[in-house]
C-alpha cells in the first residue's frame, strides 16, 4: 500500500539506473551544463563508472552519478558515461571520470 500511495502522490517508479537517469533528465532538463560543450573525455560503461567512484553503497554511487550528470560534468547515453569537458573559463566540479584507473 505504501508504494501505491507514493505513486498516487506523483512518485515516479524507477526500476534500474537507466530509469533513474531518464527521470532526472525529464525533471531537470538537458543534463549538460550550459558552460560545458564537449563530450570528449574518457568513456566507461555505467557499472564501471559506478565502481570507479569507490563508494560501497550502490544508492550513494547512483546519487553521486546523478549529481554529476545534473551538474553537467558527465553525460550518459546508451549505457555509457562520458566526461564532459568544460569550455574555457568553466570549472570542472565533478572530478575525473575514472579515479585510480
Amino acid at each position: 500500500m505504501g508504494c501505491n500511495l507514493l505513486i498516487r502522490d506523483g512518485a515516479i517508479p524507477v526500476h534500474d539506473p537507466d530509469d533513474l537517469l531518464e527521470t532526472l533528465e525529464l525533471l531537470l532538463g538537458n543534463p549538460l551544463h550550459p558552460r560545458a560543450a564537449e563530450e570528449s573525455g574518457p568513456v566507461a560503461a555505467v557499472d564501471e563508472y559506478l565502481a570507479s567512484l569507490g563508494l560501497s553503497d550502490t544508492r550513494e554511487a547512483l546519487a553521486e552519478m546523478g549529481r554529476r550528470q545534473a551538474a553537467g560534468t558527465i553525460a550518459v547515453r546508451d549505457g555509457l558515461v562520458r566526461e564532459v569537458m568544460p569550455t574555457s573559463g568553466a570549472t570542472d566540479i565533478g572530478g575525473d571520470l575514472a579515479k585510480g584507473g
